[in-house]
């Protein structure tokens, strides 16, 4: 859908990728990488591919302030940075010795997300200290309902896929 997007605009179009909080990259890369290689796919110079992807982000760890993420396949023409624009940094965490004082630095977590490190490892460390605690809290399972499957193509939440599928047709996005 993107590639047949941007050759109706003549390839003159920016596809932005959005995140509310990045911290390892690794689901921006995983998406922005998709759109990339879509383009590449069909026929889109890697160089100008490049230039029509970039991430948006409200919220980036200090690891990538002035960085970029790669995107392509390593050591091949294709491999590319992402430019990476963020509105609102947060930094880690480290003692006056330089550790983190929070795993792995970053004391951000929220209902909607573990942030992936430092929520779950200080629980997994809270259920090895008190052995009798049956389950962990609630929130440390979460589930997450925009979470894709079938390469990105489906939302695991069925209602979620209906509500995508209402707006695509709505707003004729496919």
């Amino acid at each position: 859908m993107t590639a047949e997007f941007a050759r109706g605009k003549n390839w003159n179009c920016l596809v932005a990728v959005c995140d509310d909080f990045v911290l390892s990259g690794t689901r921006m890369r995983g998406f922005a990488g998709r759109i990339f290689d879509e383009l590449l796919k069909n026929g889109v110079d890697p160089t100008r591919a490049q230039e029509i992807v970039e991430a948006n982000v409200v919220a980036i760890s200090g690891v990538f302030i002035g960085r970029t993420i790669s995107l392509g396949i390593e050591d091949t023409c294709t491999k590319r940075p992402l430019r990476i624009f963020s509105y609102y940094f947060s930094p880690e965490y480290r003692d006056s010795v330089g550790r983190w004082v929070f795993f792995p630095g970053v004391s951000l977590t929220g209902s909607h997300s573990s942030v992936d490190y430092g929520f779950e490892e200080a629980i997994r460390e809270l259920m090895e200290r008190f052995p009798y605690l049956d389950c962990p809290p609630p929130l440390c399972e979460l589930k997450r309902p925009y979470e894709t499957e079938n390469r990105g193509r489906r939302y695991r939440d069925p209602s979620l896929q209906s509500l995508w599928e209402n707006l695509s047709t709505s707003y004729s996005l496919e």
